[in-house]
């Protein structure tokens, strides 16, 4: 295949980006974050390992025991008593319980070509979905995803089969749209509102929901028992979403109530009355889009996209779920287009972790250049400078952030030894005793993301209310 002028032009700006992380790396000017390299997924794999067992995967033991095992912890001893806490539902663990039980690395080699996989899915399908070029979709999607690839988070798999699901939704293939759902399901909060859409509006698919639903009871049943299900609603999900009150990393609504100064149960109590709201507001817009000529694919996107606003728990990495939602709107439904890509633009980097891009500078360079040429038809120098002063904003949150170290947390986790006790009580205790220490710099890290948030699902509310004709053109 021969490539274009611009194709071999982009390929050349990739390659350097690559190679200038590589100088980085090899020079040890940015050290690679070793530490938390697949740091989530030996956390999920620990406890994949133990469900099927007469062992509870939601306690601190025997998980505290596999997580030191891995390395998981390396390095810091004050972090003895810690255990990360993995608290997904029973039919999650499905494959975590077989990845959790491989000998050496080969779990976590298979899940990062699963999570490559995901990735593929999502480009792929959203691609087909906007019928926009696939580097424009690679662009927008590429750092959220490498950042939650390296982490081992759940992210990249789930953003492909709801991605998929979209894309069979759209070509009648209901089957194969519930069934993808249902493996995205694995990201419960984010998928759930689309499984439900699909089941309201799609009566074709409620088959496949139906059957979907069985699988993920029957394997729930089998791998935890009735107990550690109940368990996981009633305990587990209510301490999951208390632990990281404090976490001055996370987006959600408990998260900013608790900073006003609002009692921890009112702030849950808030964010989860509205995650409900959110949650019927995207069912809405979907159906409003939908009715008047908007691509079926949006009954699955919006919901998925409003999932993630100001809900009781969220991070960085699964902000990315609102942007194939506004590509497809932007490529394919309403005529502003242009207003709709800077926010697609302010969400292809995940600023919140620029502990990790700090590695990937020439990237947020090239990612942002890019869009701005190929979304705005920018010059080729006013790309660059876009894209300069996006790795300066990102080199001047790392550089910020190192003046204030994690604190040693032995005290703070001392209480802590207990095996019976659920893996949240000391991950509680360490998010209130270390993560506060850079609220303001997390809070400048986040304000590109929430304008993009802002911005971008404003733009699509206005567009189910106030746009008459669905443009029919790609991005």
């Amino acid at each position: 295949m021969v490539l274009s002028t611009r194709e071999r032009i982009v390929a050349g700006l990739f390659l350097t980006a690559l190679a200038l992380s590589f100088v980085l790396a090899l020079t040890n000017a940015v050290p690679f974050p070793s530490r938390a390299f697949l740091y989530d997924y030996r956390a999920f794999a620990c406890a994949g390992g133990i469900a099927g067992t007469a062992d509870d995967p939601y306690r601190a033991e025997p998980l505290r025991t596999c997580e030191h095992r891995s390395g998981l912890l390396a390095g810091r001893k004050d972090l003895a008593r810690l255990a990360v806490p993995a608290p997904l539902p029973g039919y999650a663990f499905a494959p975590l319980a077989l990845l959790g039980r491989l000998p050496g690395p080969s779990g976590a080699i298979l899940w990062i070509l699963l999570s490559l996989l995901g990735a593929v899915l999502a480009v792929r399908s959203l691609s087909a979905l906007a019928r926009a070029r696939a580097r424009i979709v690679w662009l927008a999607l590429l750092l959220p995803l490498a950042v939650a690839l390296v982490l081992g988070q759940l992210v990249p798999l789930a953003l492909g089969t709801l991605c998929l699901a979209a894309l069979a939704l759209e070509r009648g293939r209901f089957g194969l749209a519930a069934a993808a759902l249902w493996v995205a399901m694995i990201e419960p909060h984010v998928a759930f509102p689309a499984l439900l859409a699909l089941a309201l509006f799609v009566p074709r698919a409620r088959l496949g929901v139906g059957i979907g639903a069985i699988v993920a009871f029957v394997l729930s049943l089998a791998l935890l028992g009735a107990g550690k299900n109940l368990e996981y609603l009633a305990q587990v999900l209510p301490a999951h979403a208390a632990s990281e009150l404090a976490n001055e990393e996370q987006y959600s609504l408990a998260y900013l109530l608790h900073r006003l100064g609002a009692a921890d149960p009112w702030a849950l109590r808030i964010a989860d009355f509205w995650y409900l709201i959110a949650l019927a507001a995207g069912l809405a817009v979907a159906r409003r889009l939908v009715s008047r000529g908007a691509p079926h694919s949006l009954y699955l996107l919006i919901p998925a996209a409003f999932a993630v606003v100001g809900s009781p728990f969220v991070h960085i990495h699964q902000i990315v779920f609102i942007v194939p939602a506004l590509i497809v709107v932007a490529a394919r439904f309403a005529p502003r287009a242009r207003a709709l890509s800077l926010a697609i633009v302010l969400l292809a980097i995940p600023w919140g972790a620029f502990g990790l891009l700090a590695l990937a500078a020439p990237f947020v360079a090239f990612a942002i250049g890019m869009l701005t040429y190929e979304l705005f038809g920018a010059r080729p120098l006013a790309a660059t400078l876009a894209g300069l002063l996006a790795a300066a904003f990102v080199a001047m949150l790392v550089l910020e952030q190192s003046l204030v170290p994690r604190p040693d947390a032995t005290a703070a986790l001392a209480p802590y030894g207990d095996g019976r006790l659920l893996a949240e009580a000391s991950w509680t205790a360490y998010m209130r005793s270390s993560f506060h220490e850079n609220v303001v710099v997390f809070a400048l890290a986040k304000l590109p993301t929430l304008a993009g948030v802002a911005f971008g699902l404003a733009l699509v509310v206005r567009a189910a209310i106030v746009e008459r004709r669905p443009l029919r053109t790609a991005a």
